[in-house]
């Protein structure tokens, strides 16, 4: 029989800063007993599973008690930072919930008459797709800081989708700067180059896994502007590498819209949509329609063949040499097909409500471009 692990304290899970992560902590014990619980399912005896189980209920109760509450009263938390959940892994959670019943409760928040979900939107999605009308949870009080335990909680999980990422940690530096997130992504990626160019980088680093005051000060070290000292406050506080973030979680926010949907209904990952993105109108020299046809079919064969990040780059990078050894249309041969396009839509409607003196100053310039370009057909 597997080792009794000590009960998770619920009633003090928020009680202090340094108890930020306990909540994941208690998440991964949870997983870790379902692990067991799985492998036991295959083992020939069931009567260790039982008693696992049993436990497993004994150990939630205890800690912070679990309750039947109705579906229809519980509801996203807006505040949550993952937003994206897949049809494929909702319906899979469905299939689990449907073959083993409900082996981890819900964690919500109760709100005057709601409760919001801090974590286990997949099981109550899934718990609605199959018709249940309770839910099993386990109640936490809601604090005004809650949402930031929140999200620490989930900015740290691996599998946590780095659009979703990304817009949360946006959202939190906005909130205590009001600065709109495409400054606060200009202002970060230019000051990572200047810490970089000057050799300040390192002493930046060293500050994500030190105290509030440690991180205050040598922010004030680094001579920076009000607006770069709120950003990076922020995120040592979320406990987030700042250069790690510019280069890697923001560039999520640029992407194109098409690629964007698939990480959150396809489960595309973060850098091979950035691969992806490399496919524009412009690096592909087509029109934007052609354009986002060619990624759907890419994206597609990425998905379907579970290409990894070095393949999808190889990918791209072909289908980017295939389309520059045709020949671009020359500049001037693009001006005159705008200036014949523009022509075609002086319609005679238009020329007939033109002012006399207009219609004369056009006329003049048509007859000089015309001379013009008689002498230079006459001339080869």
């Amino acid at each position: 029989m597997a080792k009794k692990r000590p009960l998770v304290d619920m009633d003090n899970l928020f009680s202090s800063a340094a108890q930020v992560h306990q909540l994941s902590e208690a998440e991964t014990e949870i997983q870790q007993l379902t692990a067991e619980i799985e492998r036991l399912r295959q083992a020939p005896d069931s009567s260790e599973l039982e008693t696992e189980l049993e436990r497993l209920r004994d150990q939630l109760a205890q800690g912070g008690g679990i309750r039947e509450i109705a579906i229809a009263l519980i509801e996203p938390n807006p505040d949550q930072p993952r937003q994206t959940f897949t049809a494929e892994s909702i319906e899979g959670m469905a299939a689990s919930l449907e073959r083993f019943g409900q082996l981890q409760p819900a964690i919500v928040m109760e709100v005057a008459d709601k409760f919001l979900l801090f974590d286990g939107e997949r099981r109550w999605r899934g718990a609605r797709q199959l018709g249940w009308e309770t839910l099993q949870v386990v109640v936490i009080p809601s604090k005004s800081a809650l949402h930031r335990e929140a999200l620490l909680t989930s900015l740290h999980r691996e599998d946590l989708n780095p659009l979703d990422k990304a817009e949360a940690i946006l959202k939190e530096i906005h909130q205590a700067s009001q600065l709109e997130p495409e400054q606060i992504i200009r202002e970060l990626a230019s000051l990572i180059r200047r810490l970089s160019k000057h050799g300040k980088l390192p002493q930046l680093t060293e500050l994500v896994n030190t105290s509030t005051q440690t991180q205050a000060q040598g922010l004030e070290e680094l001579g920076l502007s009000e607006n770069e000292q709120v950003i990076l406050l922020e995120l040592l506080k979320l406990q987030l590498n700042p250069a790690s973030v510019s280069a890697n979680i923001f560039p999520m926010v640029s992407l194109l819209d098409d690629l964007k949907q698939a990480m959150r209904d396809a489960g595309l990952k973060g850098f091979q949509a950035v691969a992806l993105n490399q496919l524009s109108p412009k690096n592909l020299n087509v029109k934007p329609k052609k354009a986002a046809t060619i990624r759907a079919q890419v994206t597609a064969q990425v998905l379907v063949e579970n290409l990894s990040v070095a393949k999808t780059r190889q990918r791209v990078k072909q289908i980017l040499a295939q389309h520059q050894t045709q020949k671009p249309t020359p500049p001037t041969q693009r001006a005159i097909a705008t200036v014949s396009k523009t022509l075609d839509k002086l319609s005679s409607e238009i020329l007939s409500s033109a002012q006399p003196e207009e219609l004369e100053q056009l006329q003049q310039r048509l007859r000089d471009k015309l001379e013009e370009i008689s002498r230079l057909m006459e001339q080869r």
